[in-house]
């Protein structure tokens, strides 16, 4: 496998809403006309609550959710845990940490002025990222699998996936070719 797209991410808490579903179906389409690539799922199963929507989304009722997330499941060839990369965070920032690649000042952890998470009294334990360092986690476990990246994501993490490019410009991936972020619009008609 060359390449990775990655598509439908949902909060485990409330399933898969129209938005997921929309950029599963984006995702599958470019995994179909591109050769050796794989579509993965990205679960948020760390957050125990979903308090927002995105604009234009709406969710599916528990027995769509639940067909639909098994579906996608299904039709993954990997399936990623929030949760599993969550545990890993705290001894890669240490790492990070040691190595002098970012900075800890008043609790906050960051790089290049973007914020990766916060730490209680200098210990790594305490360490809770934000979801662009989780991102960042993800991207270095996707590329073992395949050194090209794709993600399919709705327009609105055009600003998350800014401050994701920074931190790959200070925290390189050694694995990593290339990352694209393909947004969609949920009032349009696909990718923007």
């Amino acid at each position: 496998m060359e390449t990775i797209i990655e598509a439908g991410h949902f909060y485990s808490v409330n399933g898969p809403s129209q938005a997921s579903l929309k950029g599963w179906q984006i995702g599958k389409e470019l995994a179909t006309n591109l050769p050796n690539s794989g579509l993965v799922l990205f679960i948020d199963d760390y957050h125990d609550e979903q308090d927002f929507l995105e604009p234009g989304d709406t969710y599916l009722g528990n027995e769509e959710a639940e067909l639909a997330a098994e579906t996608m499941k299904q039709e993954a060839t990997h399936v990623f845990s929030e949760t599993e990369i969550a545990k890993v965070a705290p001894t890669k920032v240490g790492e990070l940490l040691d190595d002098g690649a970012v900075k800890l000042k008043k609790g906050v952890v960051s790089v290049s002025g973007v914020r990766l998470g916060t730490m209680f009294d200098h210990k790594t334990e305490t360490f809770k990222p934000t979801c662009v360092f989780l991102d960042y986690m993800l991207l270095g476990q996707k590329a073992e699998l395949a050194s090209d990246q794709v993600t399919i994501l709705p327009d609105t993490y055009q600003k998350q996936q800014g401050n994701l490019a920074v931190v790959l410009g200070q925290l390189v991936i050694p694995s990593l070719a290339n990352y694209e972020a393909q947004y969609y619009s949920l009032n349009g008609e696909g990718k923007l």
